[in-house]
């Protein structure tokens, strides 16, 4: 399971097994603890006290649960009056028994921002682990625990010493990690953040292997390729550029699947990973260097304003003002529940937590987007196929930044202002300034893109969560309409996350439908929901966990779109 033996790297840095499908489920009855799973786990890697790691130990009375401090190795858990599960995905604690029931506050703000805060999942029976948790069950109710650190302020410090002192820090951070052994990669864009990483590590002598951009269009060139290219050749180190899959439909269902529903962004990047698997045991990531110390996008004076006086409902319209794809692909019923009011109280009660540090939305942004959403890519998916490095949350580093006077790094200059001081060799390669460029309008990927998206909608029709009298059309207009085209880039996540967030629900409970050889078991896709409770009633698939359905009622039961039995369904207590 070991990714490979920590005796074979710095003494001080120990690896565990590579991300995976691993879980523990633990019931107590009657004195009595039956265990299911695995019962020891170590994943990710430490260096002393730092690192990105998960671990957990069943020792026969106790589960012991611990991860790293920024609580980045995906992990999730439920918790009843007679037991615990802890698993590495929602899905398999949903196949492990868990209620599928929706958390609607947690999806009201997830469908807009793009990202849960907090602890939240789509599922309210569902919690993320929290960052730092030290926790140990032992058959109670005690539930885990950690901390977000939000930082103390910088005082008396000049920007001149600022830029001395996130030099000599940064460098630390890379040169504690690049004793580990083996070949390592750089995953390179035209930013900062990895520029930042890829310099130190020549200029301490360990030239990685290569470097790697994946392109993020098929087929499409961007200044983000460009400066890239541009950067790995001046340092004389091979650069690939990964080319994407041409099936995009089926990258985005499998980039959801990977990230348990977490995140609507990442699809670019899920060729990284397997292209690195066997070509090097560890690859440099840049996460958290852009909102600690370039914050310009996130960082608005309105913004700030709004956090030291308390107002958090307009602090959190404010994030709201550009929704990712909001709900209104979703069947009105569900997109009521799913309501902005929800998402605005929601965000509030979160924001509200971070009002004393000392950059509060620079901390805001951190705990949420960068944990729950961004980290999934390479902590989440990249770490399945090798280790992963994050030298900007260094502890030491991480205390720095996040404790920097909003004026230092609220605007562009002050992390290109680093690295052109104490890499002037390379001053003269700009940096990607904004988004990545994208195809133009009519592009024959966005129209594919539309096309694939129809065949896959038609498909998943009946659906009780996507409104396809709202998708279809929009889909098709992409196809003929040059001018329209882009709109897939929003459309698409949304409406597949919606149909995947369907999908888990539908796959718990047999259906068998009559045919002509008799009892045949339904295929996976259809079925019906409860219109008063939103809850799948009757999936496809293996049977997984029982179903709540209130007494009495029963559920109709669906084959190629006409009904053709009845089946019942037991209450569950509990």
């Amino acid at each position: 399971m070991l990714a490979y033996s920590s005796a074979t790297a710095s003494s001080s840095m120990k690896f565990g097994s590579f991300f995976g499908d691993y879980f523990i489920a633990i019931r107590k009855q009657e004195g009595q603890f039956t265990v299911k799973g695995n019962k020891d786990l170590f994943v990710g890697h430490q260096i002393g006290e730092e690192g990105t790691f998960l671990r957990w130990e069943w020792t026969g009375l106790q589960l012991v649960v611990r991860n790293d401090r920024y609580g980045l190795c995906p992990a999730y858990y439920s918790q009843g009056p007679k037991g615990f599960i802890i698993a590495t995905s929602v899905q398999r604690l949903i196949a492990e028994g868990v209620s599928p029931e929706l958390d609607y506050d947690a999806l009201a703000v997830f469908l807009r921002l793009g990202t849960f805060v907090g602890d939240d999942t789509p599922y309210s029976a569902i919690r993320a682990l929290p960052p730092g948790t030290q926790f140990t069950w032992s058959g109670g109710s005690e539930r885990p625990t950690g901390c977000v650190i939000l930082g103390e302020a910088a005082t008396g410090l000049t920007r001149e010493a600022a830029y001395e002192r996130y030099n000599e820090l940064f460098s630390e951070a890379v040169r504690r990690r690049s004793t580990v052994a083996g070949d390592v990669a750089v995953a390179l864009s035209g930013g900062m953040d990895s520029r930042h990483i890829l310099l130190e590590l020549c200029r301490l002598g360990r030239k990685p292997k290569l470097c790697v951009t994946a392109q993020i269009y098929p087929g499409e060139s961007s200044e983000d390729l460009d400066y890239a290219k541009q950067v790995a050749q001046a340092l004389a180190v091979p650069h690939v550029e990964i080319e994407q899959p041409r099936d995009w439909v089926n990258a985005e269902i499998q980039k959801l699947q990977a990230t348990s529903l977490g995140a609507l962004e990442h699809n670019w990047g899920m060729v990284v990973g397997p292209y690195l698997q066997h070509k090097v045991v560890t690859v440099f990531d840049g996460l958290g260097g852009d909102v600690l110390s370039d914050c310009r996008h996130i960082v608005t004076p309105a913004r700030h304003e709004a956090f030291q006086a308390g107002r958090f409902a307009v602090l959190a319209e404010d994030f709201l003002q550009n929704e990712y794809g909001g709900v209104r692909y979703l069947k009105p019923k569900l997109a009521r529940l799913l309501s902005r009011e929800r998402a605005i109280h929601r965000l509030s009660v979160e924001a509200a937590r971070f009002a004393a540090a000392p950059n509060p939305v620079v901390a805001f942004t951190f705990w949420n987007r960068t944990r729950r959403a961004v980290s999934l890519l390479p902590h989440g998916v990249w770490n399945r196929s090798v280790q992963v490095l994050t030298p900007f949350l260094d502890h030491t580093l991480f205390d720095f930044l996040i404790g920097l006077p909003v004026e230092f790094v609220g605007d562009y200059t002050f992390h290109a202002e680093t690295i052109r001081r104490h890499y002037p060799s390379l001053a003269h390669i700009p940096f990607v300034s904004g988004p990545c460029r994208r195809p133009s309008n009519g592009s024959p990927i966005f129209r594919k893109m539309a096309l694939d998206l129809l065949t896959h909608g038609l498909r998943s029709i009946p659906s009780s969560y996507i409104s396809f009298r709202h998708v279809l059309p929009r889909l098709m207009r992409a196809i003929i309409d040059p001018s329209y085209s882009p709109s897939v880039l929003w459309l698409g996540p949304s409406m597949l996350y919606g149909l995947e967030l369907e999908n888990r629900r539908m796959h718990l409970i047999p259906l068998h439908t009559i045919g002509s050889s008799g009892l045949q078991r339904k295929r996976p896709g259809l079925g019906v929901w409860s219109e008063t409770s939103h809850q799948r009633v009757l999936g496809g698939g293996e049977c997984l966990c029982p179903v709540v359905v209130p007494t009495g009622r029963t559920a109709l039961s669906v084959a190629h779109g006409s009904r053709v039995g009845i089946c019942g369904a037991k209450r569950r207590k509990g």
